[in-house]
């Protein structure tokens, strides 16, 4: 079970693997998404809040985020991919313990799946 609420504007819920879509009315409130249930050998995933103004096949990124990227040649993710080595005290962890695609959160100790 799925809920979308945006204060005083849109309260929705989906149940049951049916899933929606909506358009929000205004773009300067919080938006909230909760997952009340979800079956952990096939979770609620592929959850996308999208500008209408991108169309219906997004791109990855902006442009207006990869020109901000071009004058690096490495970006390191590993705060954000759960390898927070350097000074952490953590061990080294393998790709066997990664956080997958299909796991349950994406907000985990062992970071996002890659």
């Amino acid at each position: 079970m799925v809920g979308v609420y945006q204060k005083n504007q849109f309260n929705t819920t989906w149940t049951s693997g049916v899933g929606g879509q909506f358009t929000l009315k205004l773009t300067n409130q919080s938006l909230f998404v909760y997952i009340y249930t979800t079956d952990p050998t096939n979770p609620v995933k592929n959850i996308a809040v999208v500008p209408t103004a991108l169309g219906s096949n997004p791109p990855t990124y902006t442009s207006n985020f990869l020109n901000y990227l071009k004058p690096f040649n490495l970006l390191r993710t590993c705060y954000w991919q759960g390898q927070k080595l350097h000074n952490s005290g953590q061990t080294v962890q393998t790709w066997a313990e990664r956080t997958l695609i299909s796991s349950s959160t994406q907000v985990s100790p062992t970071g996002v799946a890659l």
